[in-house]
């Protein structure tokens, strides 16, 4: 897969209280996937009617070998952050969470470019 070349992370207004937000993407059933895709997006957290789950998590040393890929952007996330999204998606294929299955996802240390 080629990787894009221009920045993952465009600017956010701060006139109208933007976010960043993550959608995780299906798993593909027709070729195998060399990492997790996800897609970011901005909105405003002022008008943002969506839902969306916020995870926190640390930065440590047990950073995944298994990079997650944004936008085109292969992006290193620690195990912790990687297992959730594993375990969130085949819960949503399996229908297991269905009423969360669209709801986008906010994660700090992504999110927020630290």
């Amino acid at each position: 897969m080629a990787l894009r070349s221009e920045s993952l992370y465009q600017p956010l207004d701060p006139s109208k209280s933007e976010i960043r937000l993550l959608k995780l993407h299906p798993r593909q059933a027709d070729r195998h996937e060399e990492s997790l895709q996800l897609t970011m997006f901005t909105t405003s957290s002022k008008k943002c009617e969506q839902k969306y789950f916020a995870l926190l998590y640390v930065w440590g040393e047990d950073i995944s070998n298994n990079p997650i890929t944004i936008n085109g952007h292969s992006v290193p996330v620690t195990e912790n952050l990687l297992d959730f999204l594993l375990h969130y998606r085949d819960l949503t294929e399996a229908n297991k969470v269905q009423e969360f299955a669209d709801m986008p996802f906010w994660v700090d240390a992504i999110c927020m470019h630290q």
